[in-house]
């Protein structure tokens, strides 16, 4: 949606239907608005948008209508919720890790980065681990950071994985307000992992280790930053990284860490990106 503002579409048009399908798509997984209703708010963001195309648009009136859609599905009567079979043994309930995550906004639970990466902000599409209150927490970042939980194990040994929570109550960090997301971002990409246990954790990950594929691309990024490769002030993928590297400083690199810099090359040539 936001690609097309310049193919004869104003920005301000542009924009209002991007946080309108956004704000859909945030009030549905909050159960707060039906599929009924997400449906009709879908159907009726499609025709403003072929509407703002139009060479006689009126932007105003189209601004207003967009404008009062979210409100207007958000006071018909919320859905039911609904029944849910009883929680399998072993398993954590979604409230239990919403109740962790606003801790951390509260500043009640300290969260803490599970080494590698070496730091938050360098993770590019792949999972990163906090450790907070006892509790592991796999959270999955895009590009443009925090997206959803991947799975939480608890401090007694109970579990949870993605699909288990979106399947019952919802996804844990899509059912925090908007503005606390925002924190949530803000927040955890604020931390950093501490660099010589970084090294320690590397050394161990070769190519023949078992790692899970999105951790594996993460360690990477670690290795690359740790080898003086990240970006400044923002993500960048690992092949970029890499890149960066090998045109860069390779050449004071010691034995041990050149060697590695070929099976990193390796292993993101086999290794696709994690699944948004």
């Amino acid at each position: 949606m936001d690609g097309e503002a310049g193919d004869g579409m104003r920005a301000a048009t542009a924009a209002a239907l991007l946080r309108l399908h956004r704000g859909l798509d945030a009030e549905w997984r909050r159960r707060r608005i039906s599929d009924e209703a997400y449906r009709f708010g879908t159907r009726r963001a499609r025709d403003l948008y072929q509407a703002a195309r139009s060479p006689v648009r009126d932007d105003d009136a189209l601004l207003t209508e967009i404008g009062q859609i979210m409100p207007a599905l958000l006071a018909l009567p919320r859905p039911p919720s609904p029944e849910l079979p009883p929680l399998p043994a072993g398993q954590v309930a979604v409230g239990e890790v919403v109740a962790l995550l606003r801790r951390i906004l509260a500043g009640s639970a300290e969260p803490a980065m599970v080494a590698p990466p070496l730091a938050w902000k360098q993770l590019y599409h792949s999972v990163g681990e906090l450790r907070a209150d006892g509790w592991l927490l796999r959270l999955f970042v895009r590009d443009g950071g925090l997206s959803y939980c991947q799975g939480v194990v608890a401090p007694d040994g109970r579990r949870a994985e993605h699909e288990e929570m979106d399947g019952r109550e919802g996804e844990p960090v899509g059912l925090l307000e908007d503005d606390e997301q925002e924190r949530l971002c803000a927040l955890v990409d604020r931390l950093d992992a501490d660099p010589d246990a970084t090294r320690e954790a590397l050394r161990g990950a070769r190519a023949d280790t078992p790692l899970e594929r999105e951790m594996l691309r993460a360690r990477l990024s670690a290795w690359l930053a740790l080898m003086g490769a990240s970006a400044e002030g923002g993500r960048c993928r690992p092949e970029e990284q890499l890149e960066r590297l090998r045109t860069g400083d390779a050449r004071r690199l010691g034995a041990v860490d050149l060697e590695f810099l070929w099976e990193v090359e390796e292993i993101l040539a086999r290794t696709p990106p994690a699944k948004p």
